[in-house]
């Protein structure tokens, strides 16, 4: 899999989350998933943000698309 897929499924993840805890009819009822869900949702926010500075860092800075377009 690669970068580029995870980035995507990540942020596809994400917009379901928080659809879901948008959508809540009253936020004083908790569900007994909410603490989980909102757990889920930071480790893939971090994961995201890791996989966005892998993706800049090494596919999109300009000195390696220099380097790979002057073979």
């Amino acid at each position: 899999m690669t970068v580029e897929t995870l980035h995507f499924w990540t942020m596809e993840i994400l917009k379901v989350i928080q659809y879901y805890l948008q959508s809540k009819p009253e936020p004083s009822i908790v569900s007994p998933y909410q603490k989980g869900i909102e757990e889920i949702s930071k480790i893939l926010r971090h994961t995201h943000d890791k996989l966005e500075r892998i993706y800049y860092k090494y596919y999109l800075h300009p000195s390696l698309q220099t380097t790979i377009y002057t073979f």
